[in-house]
């Protein structure tokens, strides 16, 4: 392929290959290497010799072009008097418009076979399928790589992960580092079926899957290539419906369809809150916004002929409702290798009252914050983050165990080093209140407390009067 993926090389034994000689197995015409362009409207050319210097008399065919367009590898068959023996790859340099001479890559002995070469992104690593002596079975796939200056590394097996007792042939690296081949030897559904093989490590792949149907058949499947980074390719079959005994057939993978559902409750009454605003931020520079019906309801699904969530990208959600606290969430597309549907629940805070905060911890009589309780503070942080306009009042309580004077007092200490931790935080001191109750607002009375059975019940009951909480004041603030 060209760089606008338009123009296919691919390999014919038709009338009028180059040379007058006939494939002893086949009774066809020599293959040779030819190339067919795209037009605007999606139709290919009447296929062309690619060039007169990489085709011969002789059979050239299996080839691979790296990614900078400048080199393509390629297999040539010599022809003797006893048939076509010994293949091997040769690589070429284009020049202008032309391909200059091939030259030999030595990789092994003329006796075995070696063919089908597949180029990495980076040009430094050929895999190749060949007969040589250490496989492990027919044809396994090989690497050599370059080191420089026309040098080869010694072949190397790829191991057992992708070669069997069988053939594995025809490999191809696609733009993300995957591999895929044909085989014969790993479970398939007959004769050979291509493979996709995910990468470990650096020249290694693992953990091979079978393309199932309909990229495999029961007949041979092999030589498979993308369009690009696109969902669509080529590959090469002797499956029924074809022209020849063996044709090019061009495949669409189906696109992955993501929508994001939810609902928005009452975080208190966990009823549906109809009309709630929710925005949707991806990083791919996408917005949307949605309002929640009369159940709480909201979809992100289709939008036309487009999508609201879309492949290999993250978003952000936020939701928002007159007299509620914002919620914030995220999503992600990115890794997901199956169409999905992402369901939220967003159970928004009412400001109508008082909001009790985790809690926050004081040694006895004292005002400084514990380390443990700055944990607790993030999350009053996190909340005015994600409601940038709330104006609160901070107010802490103690429980009635001392004077009135001291408790009001070290309430108050308590509440303001609450809030100069925000402020340390970057929260602007525009926005908080700071407000000590002492003992006058208890959650549970003192004749109550006197009630409880047990030591541990009215510890417990008094450690509920001592709380830091907050109130929405106001939703006018303007950050600056």
């Amino acid at each position: 392929m060209d760089k606008k993926n338009d123009v296919l090389i691919f390999t014919s034994s038709r009338e009028g290959s180059t040379g007058n000689l006939t494939h002893e197995r086949t009774g066809q015409s020599m293959p040779d290497l030819y190339e067919t362009t795209r037009d605007r409207k999606g139709k290919w050319s009447e296929p062309k010799i690619i060039s007169e210097t990489i085709n011969t008399i002789e059979s050239e065919g299996s080839a691979c072009i790296n990614e900078k367009l400048n080199t393509i590898y390629f297999t040539r068959c010599p022809y003797g008097k006893d048939g076509v023996f010994g293949c091997q790859i040769y690589w070429s340099k284009k020049s202008g418009q032309n391909w200059g001479e091939p030259e030999l890559i030595p990789i092994t002995a003329d006796t075995n076979t070696v063919g089908q070469p597949a180029i990495t992104s980076d040009d430094k690593t050929l895999i190749f399928a060949s007969d040589m002596p250490g496989g492990y079975g027919g044809k396994d796939l090989w690497y050599i790589i370059n080191k420089g200056k026309g040098v080869w590394s010694e072949p190397i097996n790829l191991g057992s992960g992708i070669n069997t007792e069988g053939h594995e042939l025809f490999p191809y690296i696609n733009a993300n580092g995957t591999l895929y081949f044909a085989s014969t030897g790993h479970i398939g559904m007959g004769g050979l079926d291509i493979f996709s093989a995910e990468s470990i490590g650096e020249n290694k792949w693992g953990n091979p899957e079978n393309l199932q149907s309909p990229i495999n058949s029961s007949a041979n499947d092999f030589g498979i290539v993308y369009d690009g980074n696109k969902n669509r390719g080529y590959l090469s079959s002797d499956r029924d419906g074809g022209v020849g005994e063996t044709d090019i057939w061009e495949f669409f993978m189906p696109p992955l369809v993501f929508a994001l559902e939810g609902v928005v409750t009452n975080k208190e009454t966990e009823k549906p809150i109809q009309g709630a605003t929710v925005q949707l931020k991806g990083t791919d520079g996408s917005t949307a916004e949605v309002t929640t019906d009369d159940k709480g309801e909201f979809k992100f699904a289709d939008m036309g002929s487009a999508r609201y969530i879309n492949e290999n990208t993250s978003y952000t959600v936020l939701v928002s409702a007159p007299e509620y606290l914002n919620a914030k969430g995220n999503e992600t597309t990115v890794g997901e290798e199956e169409s999905k549907v992402f369901y939220h629940v967003y159970k928004l805070v009412p400001v109508d009252k008082p909001i009790k905060l985790p809690e926050i911890l004081f040694d006895l009589a004292k005002w400084d914050l514990l380390p443990q309780s700055k944990d607790s503070l993030n999350f009053l942080y996190d909340i005015l983050i994600d409601n940038p306009t709330i104006i609160i009042e901070l107010a802490a309580h103690t429980d009635s165990r001392d004077t009135d004077k001291r408790n009001q007092e070290l309430s108050q200490k308590r509440a303001q080093s609450c809030v100069n931790y925000m402020i340390e935080k970057g929260i602007d001191p525009a926005r908080m209140t700071a407000i000590g109750y002492g003992e006058s607002r208890l959650k549970i009375s003192d004749a109550e407390i006197a009630k409880l059975s047990t030591p541990e019940l009215k510890e417990a009951a008094h450690q509920k009067n001592r709380r830091v909480e907050f109130s929405v004041i106001g939703d006018n603030f303007v950050p600056k």
